[in-house]
């Protein structure tokens, strides 16, 4: 059971790896899935390393992404609503 575990613990980690490179584009661009200059394709594998470096975070660490988005917004909010008293004062 604990090698199964470890397993997929290297395999997540694997995965955000991957992600995170394709992201950054530590390649610049010499090695790329689909290259970016094809229409409409060309961003297909950037979209599938964030669905998988997100799933990734959820599954891993255990990340509450909603909870995560749902505060950003409430602090965005907040922000937005002191910066509007700031500049009418």
């Amino acid at each position: 059971m604990a090698k199964n575990s470890l397993v997929k613990n290297i395999f997540i980690l694997a995965l955000i790896v991957a992600s995170v490179m394709t992201l950054t584009n530590v390649t610049f661009g010499i090695i790329e899935v689909i290259p970016d200059a094809i229409p409409f394709f060309g961003n297909i594998d950037e979209a599938v390393a964030t669905v998988i470096l997100l799933s990734a975070f959820k599954t891993y660490a255990k990340v509450d992404l909603q909870k995560t988005y749902d505060e950003l917004i409430k602090w965005l909010k907040r922000e937005e609503r002191k910066n509007e008293k700031n500049f009418v004062s």
